[in-house]
């Protein structure tokens, strides 16, 4: 599944395949009836459904327009996605819904950074929808703790099956849910084991798979000032989680802020360090582990090509079988014409190396 937008040059693909040449990219803008402000800051597919979120999207509440946020979901018909349905977390004012997205089969998780959901005593949550053959409909939340009083309790959302994580920001913890008769229910709160600082961001990226839930903090200065980790969380029993290893760059550097971003498949773990200094200054880099028993090892780094100074590789990543695309942004917002989207194979031999780009055709300046 794909989370957080590499950028919107992923939708132009239907699949992976179509880095290789196999069908002709498409382009997608924000459909008729809301304004596309963030249009693709979060994607996410199951296959069939692609979710495009926009958390600023200008949508009808109660009090006419608001920039409740929207996620647009589109159908994969004949190669081609079509506009299937738009969800809107229907509250009455600005929540940031759609800045954060995951789906796992039938079922979509949605985070809003300051929406007030019902009983909340803080702002921001979750929102779950389900399908029921027809139509993506809401069927709960994923209410924030009630000695929670903050005013952003979605930044980061997570799913898998009747399991859901919710990260609040700077709050040094992370919520997870599950699902009972009575809704959505806190049954744990996930802490750093050395009780890292709030300012080390613990919890704001998280990415879980099967029974592995992998958290980062690109700020903890352990070792290094900003030198970053990532902690790795192990689901044992269907209402326990406990601690299983936390990783480290093999060499770090200051500010070099090791797990802005990570993904896990199978067991095949890639966590990006996008101020990593190689050949040029924060050229970035991403780091491959692999699963050996219940230890994750590391593996190799992915560096690529030609890079140039502030080029912050991997700063976005997506981890599918043996393709990795990779985000390359160049940190000029006036020249967003320069960021890059590069693909990674693994070979027979186990090695990464890059392979291609993802180009939109025809190409697009803005």
């Amino acid at each position: 599944m794909i989370r957080y937008a590499t950028t919107l040059a992923v939708l132009l693909l239907a699949s992976l395949s179509a880095a290789d040449g196999d069908c002709e990219p498409q382009r997608y803008t924000s459909p008729p009836g809301t304004s596309a402000t963030h249009f693709g800051d979060s994607v996410a597919s199951n296959g069939r459904f692609w979710f495009i979120g926009d958390s600023q999207a200008s949508t009808p509440c109660p009090g006419g327009r608001c920039l409740t946020g929207a996620v647009h979901v589109y159908e994969m018909v004949d190669g081609r996605l079509e506009l299937f349905q738009t969800l809107t977390p229907g509250l009455d004012g600005p929540s940031d819904f759609g800045a954060w997205i995951d789906v796992d089969g039938d079922r979509l998780a949605v985070g809003s950074w300051f929406g007030q959901l019902p009983g909340a005593s803080g702002q921001g949550g979750g929102f779950i929808f389900d399908f029921d053959g027809d139509r993506w409909t809401q069927t709960g939340h994923l209410v924030p703790p009630p000695d929670y009083t903050g005013r952003e309790g979605g930044v980061a959302v997570a799913l898998s099956g009747d399991m859901a994580i919710l990260s609040p920001w700077r709050e040094r913890e992370q919520w997870v849910y599950r699902e009972t008769p009575d809704g959505w229910r806190v049954v744990d709160r996930l802490r750093s084991p050395d009780d890292l600082p709030i300012n080390a961001a613990f919890g704001e990226a998280y990415f879980v798979q099967k029974e592995w839930i992998v958290t980062t903090a690109q700020f903890d200065s352990s070792r290094v000032r900003d030198g970053g980790s990532a902690y790795v969380f192990r689901r044992v029993a269907d209402d326990e989680i406990v601690f299983a290893q936390k990783i480290e760059a093999p060499e770090v550097h200051p500010e070099m802020r090791f797990g802005i971003y990570s993904d896990i498949d199978d067991e095949t773990l890639a966590i990006s360090s996008y101020w990593a200094e190689r050949e040029v200054l924060r050229q970035g880099a991403i780091f491959i582990y692999e699963l050996e028993g219940d230890r994750w090892v590391f593996k190799q780094e992915i560096n690529h090509q030609n890079p140039v100074e502030n080029d912050r590789f991997g700063a976005r990543l997506e981890l599918r079988g043996d393709t990795l695309i990779a985000y390359v942004n160049s940190g000029n917002p006036a020249t967003p014409q320069d960021n890059r989207v590069l693909v990674f194979r693994r070979g027979p031999d186990g090695l990464w190396r890059e392979t291609g780009e993802l180009v939109p055709n025809p190409p697009h300046r803005t």
